[in-house]
C-alpha cells in the first residue's frame, strides 16, 4: 500500500502540477498561479502510530508589517468564522499568513477524490481572501471595512 506522500505524488503528477518531493521530512512543495495573485503551498503527510493526516499550507507571499498584525489577526478571526474547512492562521513573530486544511483519515485510506478536494478547498479559500489580506496589511483597510468591501465588490483594491 502506498505510503500518503505517495499518493499525493502520484495526484499531482496525474494532473500534470510541478512540484517538489522532499521524502526526508514527509512534504510535497510547489507554486500555484491563482486569479488574485501567486503563492506557495506545501503538503504534509503525517503517518505513524497515532496520527494519519495531511495537511496542506498555502502561503501568502508576503510577510505582514510589524504594525498591521493586530488588523490581520482581527481579520483572519472575521474570516475563519465563515469558513467550512480550514483556517487562516498568522505567525505573529515574522507576520507569515498561511492557509491551512486538513484531512485527518483515521484508519481509513486517502483517495484520489479526498486530495483533490482538500486541495481545491486550500487553493479557492486563499485566492479568495488573498486581496483581502493584502489590502489590511499593505493597503491601510481596516478588518471590517475589507470585509464588507469584499463582500460588495468581491475583492479589496490595494
Amino acid at each position: 500500500m502506498p505510503t500518503l506522500l505517495e499518493t499525493a505524488a502520484t495526484y499531482l503528477q496525474n494532473e500534470d502540477w510541478n512540484f517538489e518531493s522532499d521524502p526526508e521530512h514527509n512534504r510535497l512543495v510547489g507554486n500555484v498561479n491563482g486569479d488574485n495573485g501567486t503563492w506557495r503551498w506545501l503538503l504534509i503527510a503525517i503517518e505513524d502510530d497515532e496520527d494519519n493526516i495531511v495537511r496542506i499550507y498555502s502561503t501568502l507571499p508576503v510577510n505582514v508589517p510589524e504594525l498591521r498584525r493586530p488588523a490581520i489577526a482581527e481579520l483572519i478571526t472575521r474570516i475563519n468564522e465563515s469558513l467550512g474547512s480550514g483556517n487562516f492562521e498568522m505567525d505573529f513573530a515574522d507576520g507569515q499568513v498561511r492557509c491551512k486544511t486538513t484531512l485527518d483519515l483515521m484508519d481509513g485510506t486517502l483517495t484520489q477524490a479526498m486530495l483533490m478536494r482538500i486541495f481545491i478547498i486550500n487553493l479557492s479559500t486563499t485566492d479568495q481572501y488573498l486581496q483581502t489580506i493584502m489590502g489590511v496589511a499593505f493597503g491601510g483597510v481596516e478588518s471590517a471595512t475589507a470585509l464588507e468591501m469584499r463582500d460588495a465588490e468581491g475583492e479589496v483594491k490595494q
